[in-house]
């Protein structure tokens, strides 16, 4: 698969929170365990999400399948601003 279509297809984030303001989601990550890879991002709903990602289908898949997905939301690359 070439990169183009690697990103294309990485079009999906798993939402662990959600808060109105940017200080509370990385208050938020900081009480979480340093290994897993969180970030912030403004939602086009003015909510800052706490998302790990980005995913496409067949990870989302294969995430699915072993359990992955307790205490998560899925939520598309097009629901955050850039």
């Amino acid at each position: 698969m070439k990169a183009e279509e690697k990103i294309v297809e990485a079009k999906y984030f798993l939402q662990e929170a959600a808060f109105l303001n940017k200080n509370a989601a990385v208050a938020w990550i900081a009480k979480r365990d340093a290994l897993e890879q969180f970030r912030v991002e403004l939602k086009k709903n003015n909510y800052w999400a706490v998302v790990r990602g980005p995913y496409g289908e067949a990870e989302l898949g294969r995430m699915r399948s072993n359990g992955g997905f307790e205490n998560t939301y899925m939520i598309s690359a097009s629901d955050l601003l850039n």
